[in-house]
């Protein structure tokens, strides 16, 4: 398993130990991260990314959303 999906494993287990009232949505925050770095998650089934600049946003998912990844 690569080591951001083991990561963010880790988080979904931890915020499940907390037993949350609401469901919990986690955000990946993939500013300044290469798309050969954050595709594991994305092939994982992660959906939910964040962004600083409209810009670098718009440069990395449109590649994304043409294989329909996300």
């Amino acid at each position: 398993m690569n080591t951001i999906v083991e990561r963010f494993e880790k988080i979904k287990l931890n915020i499940h130990s907390m037993q949350p009232v609401k469901p919990v949505n986690i955000i990946a925050v993939s500013k300044t991260f290469a798309l050969e770095h954050i595709n594991p998650l994305i092939d994982y089934g992660h959906t939910h990314f964040g962004e600083n600049k409209v810009q670098e946003a718009n440069a990395k998912w449109k590649e994304i959303k043409a294989q329909k990844k996300i």
